[in-house]
């Protein structure tokens, strides 16, 4: 545990400096040192002896809240006294507690990344439960959202072929305000916001037909219109995909006439056309996973399953709209969106993988990170298994690794901004931090 710079026991040279929790923690209202921690038990150190029971409690507090997290422990063990007059306590963690569970959890699948940083924050575990706690007012506030009629007429018209519900697409409208970059000018931003609205809706459109009909000549056709602008040709379709393929190839044509109409659209065209592929290599990825569930691993779904998120395609239709970025700057930009998408698409995974495994679709992170760590084996994927399987996952502490990794491409991004200059990035960040609440409080309404 790292001690905050105000802290008075800062005053003595002798108290220990350990890589654990980044906010203080308190035992009986005095300040502790956590020194060791697993997913069974704590060892802590205090300045002074405390005099409780046998069941404590481990306050941390939350910059979100009031209240932060209270874990009660089971003492173990006490030490009077070591060689630097602190005093030892041992405990075990009090199981059931819903909140105090999440945390062992997290930080558990935090040591067990064996990579620590110097100190583990608990800000997404905080972010965490204010969107639980939250999730009402969350929810309500999208649904009362005002979203441009011209939008209502586009979600109007997929319904007619898509099932998700009207809920998904006031998400993704306010999820593409919250990470508009700042250098956007402000004339551009209505003609911006259509087309990464339309962005969303081929991707969502072209992701529902991987997961649900991976042998469709719809898919083959729409995943060549992004990569190659190929035509959909509809006369060769059944005529129950009609409808659909001449939608998407009406807003991919929409697409392309607003982009000539960015300041630097010509200047990044190339740019945003590999951010297309990207995607493509994401659905083709999805379409593998749920057809060959031996192919499931970590890695490959870090590597190919974020792309579909469209926050890297949305970073590059900002730039075409930013005539005062500085070009020098695009390196960083680039690399700080690619955290940005890690960030998104690890919210999506953590608050969608139970929906998506019941209608059979096993391609999050979630579950390709489960079956890597041996929770699950890809022969045990079918929905015949999933009263086992979602316990299973659930108890393993897989997602709260994740929400680890959240924090770390947050990080990432923080360390970015001294290079980034002409956008507000630290702003950028807040509106990320936002979708993952909005996202996480959204669970089970995408």
């Amino acid at each position: 545990m790292t001690i905050i710079n105000d802290s008075p026991l800062n005053e003595r040279r002798d108290f220990p400096r350990f890589p654990w929790i980044e906010q203080p923690c308190f035992v009986g209202g005095v300040q502790c040192v956590v020194h060791d921690f697993s997913s069974s038990g704590i060892r802590f150190l205090l300045p002074r002896p405390v005099s409780h029971p046998s069941i404590l409690t481990l306050h941390i507090p939350s910059p979100f809240d009031s209240d932060g997290i209270h874990l009660p422990l089971q003492v173990a063990w006490r030490h009077e006294a070591n060689d630097n007059h602190l005093f030892s306590i041992g405990a075990s963690f009090v199981k059931g507690d819903r909140q105090a569970d999440s945390v062992v959890r997290y930080i558990d699948g935090a040591l067990r990344r064996r990579v620590l940083p110097k100190t583990i924050s608990l800000d997404p575990i905080w972010l965490l439960n204010s969107a639980t706690g939250e999730s009402h007012n969350i929810i309500a506030n999208i649904l009362q959202s005002a979203v441009p009629a011209a939008y209502n007429a586009l979600t109007d018209m997929i319904a007619a072929f898509s099932n998700r519900p009207d809920y998904l697409w006031k998400w993704c409208y306010e999820a593409m305000k919250l990470t508009t970059l700042s250098s956007v000018a402000p004339p551009l931003l209505d003609l911006l916001y259509e087309t990464k609205f339309l962005g969303y809706m081929v991707s969502i459109l072209l992701d529902d037909l991987a997961d649900e009909r991976t042998d469709s000549l719809l898919l083959t056709m729409g995943l060549r219109l992004l990569s190659c602008g190929t035509r959909i040709e509809v006369n060769k379709l059944p005529p129950e995909d009609h409808a659909q393929a001449i939608f998407l190839q009406t807003i991919w044509d929409k697409i392309q006439t607003n982009m000539e109409q960015f300041p630097l659209g010509v200047e990044y065209r190339r740019l945003v056309q590999f951010d297309f592929d990207q995607i493509v290599i994401s659905l083709k990825y999805a379409t593998l996973s749920n057809g060959y569930h031996s192919v499931i691993n970590r890695q490959e779904a870090l590597l190919n399953e974020g792309n579909n998120i469209n926050i890297m395609l949305g970073v590059t239709l900002d730039l075409m709209c930013s005539p005062s970025f500085d070009r020098t700057e695009l390196g960083p930009m680039r690399e700080a969106a690619w955290h940005a998408q890690m960030m998104c698409k690890i919210a999506n995974w953590v608050a969608t993988w139970k929906r998506e495994v019941i209608t059979g679709d096993w391609t999050s992170g979630v579950i390709a990170a489960a079956v890597s760590d041996k929770i699950v084996f890809p022969p045990e994927l079918s929905r015949d298994r999933l009263a086992a399987i979602i316990p299973a996952v659930e108890a393993s502490g897989v997602v709260e690794s994740l929400i680890f990794s959240w924090n770390e491409h947050r990080n990432a991004i923080k360390s970015l901004s001294p290079e980034i200059r002409s956008i507000d990035v630290l702003g950028y960040l807040r509106g990320l931090e936002s979708v993952y609440l909005i996202q996480l409080a959204s669970e089970g309404l995408q």
